[in-house]
């Protein structure tokens, strides 16, 4: 503890790379929100035709998705804010690739399972970012 001019008491000892007083359970609130919602996204769609041409737009949504979850998990494991920035992002993401999904001209429920678990990884990300304000 610390006693500033003002007089007021500040810890010297409080985490400086997560604020808030509910410790763990943010980060690992995440985690199971991409192991759900991701499984969920990857349970749903359709096996890949071998094929298939798969456009440069794909593989840049797809490279971008797994390296924003790489980058969520060590976020989320040391606790950081920018876990949970990385955590909604990567829900928009996942939104996007149903979208160009569905302008590549695939069509299905599938589709739209795989938008709503984008949809809850994104709110999962953007309410914990709030909460650890």
């Amino acid at each position: 503890m610390m006693t500033t001019r003002q007089g007021t008491v500040r810890d010297e000892t409080a985490s400086k790379t997560h604020p808030s007083p509910t410790g763990w359970f943010l980060p690992l609130a995440n985690g199971v929100a991409w192991a759900t919602f991701v499984g969920i996204a990857l349970a749903v769609q359709p096996p890949v035709d071998p094929a298939a041409v798969v456009d440069s737009a794909s593989i840049l949504i797809s490279t971008a998705l797994w390296l924003t979850m790489f980058t969520a998990l060590f976020g989320l494991a040391t606790r950081a804010r920018w876990g949970y920035l990385a955590t909604g992002i990567g829900g928009v993401l996942l939104m996007t690739a149903a979208g160009s999904c569905y302008a590549g001209g695939h069509t299905g429920t599938w589709l739209v399972a795989q938008a709503m678990a984008g949809a809850g990884l994104a709110a999962t990300g953007a309410l914990s970012w709030r909460v650890a304000r």
